[in-house]
């Protein structure tokens, strides 16, 4: 997902099958192992046997700015007994996941006033992130608030985004890293090692 004008003209993206571009990777590639989330793939999907083919990987941080946000790893989805994040580019609208209570602390900082359900700011293109409560700020403040960072398991760098990305469901057992995460990031998906590779671009 590349910011101009590292995109042909008039795309916003770039896919590689059958291997991918050092010239793109050339900020170093970080690997992470697939986790298996069996649970996603059942919801809406059956198979005998079960084909568990999302693109996981564990997440072992969350943090707002230089804080650590609280993750739940008492009921995790995955077989390996942690968070994971699912990578899917077609959760266009969906915002960076974030916990309930994250998702409350980014608030308070950034002073979050409450949008009513009904709001014309919320029809009749309400932003697709499920059951969320949403709030407005006043846009001065989006350009000093801290960053959203993520690690994930395998490496301690941190992956961020900005907080005008966000949105907070759930106590984060699982979450959608879609459109607004992978912008100005290459992904690579090594089938034969089942591994996902990170670059910055």
């Amino acid at each position: 997902m590349c910011p101009n004008p590292s995109c042909p003209k008039g795309a916003d993206a770039i896919q590689t099958l059958g291997g991918y571009s050092p010239a793109l990777a050339r900020k170093g590639l970080s690997w992470y192992d697939i986790v298996e989330v069996p649970e996603v793939n059942e919801i809406d999907f059956v198979f005998a046997p079960g084909v568990y083919s999302y693109w996981s990987i564990g997440l072992s941080g969350l943090y707002i700015g230089n804080q650590a946000q609280k993750l739940n790893t008492t009921a995790a989805l995955t077989k390996e007994g942690v968070p994971a994040a699912i990578f899917d580019h077609a959760s266009k609208g969906r915002g960076v996941p974030l916990s309930v209570d994250a998702y409350a602390n980014l608030v308070k900082i950034a002073g979050g006033k409450p949008i009513a359900p009904n709001s014309p700011l919320l029809t009749p293109y309400a932003p697709n992130n499920g059951p969320q409560p949403f709030f407005s700020i006043d846009c001065k403040k989006t350009k000093t608030l801290p960053v959203i960072s993520y690690a994930f398991t395998g490496s301690r760098k941190q992956w961020s985004v900005q907080p005008s990305e966000a949105i907070g469901e759930g106590s984060f057992l699982l979450g959608n890293f879609g459109d607004n995460f992978l912008k100005g990031k290459y992904v690579v998906f090594d089938y034969a090692s089942q591994r996902v590779g990170l670059a910055e671009l």
